[in-house]
């Protein structure tokens, strides 16, 4: 079974790694996620995915998703 590709970002104000292709609500993505970016105040964080479990969408194409960081 291959890894999956995650998004992760730096807290650099608390000095951890967070998990950033994730639903806003915690859920993780089941595919591979890229090209994510992130707001200019740091609150948001966007990526693409061909997911099937983050949304209503099911048809393994690529979306992408916004999560509100916390």
């Amino acid at each position: 079974m291959a890894a999956l590709t995650r998004t992760y970002l730096l807290d650099r104000m608390k000095g951890k790694f967070q998990l950033a292709s994730v639903t806003s609500s915690g859920k993780k993505a089941n595919a591979a996620c890229w090209t994510p970016d992130i707001s200019g105040n740091g609150k948001y964080v966007v990526f693409a995915t061909n997911a099937t479990n983050l949304g209503k969408d099911k048809d393994s194409k690529y979306d992408v998703f916004i999560h509100r960081r916390k």
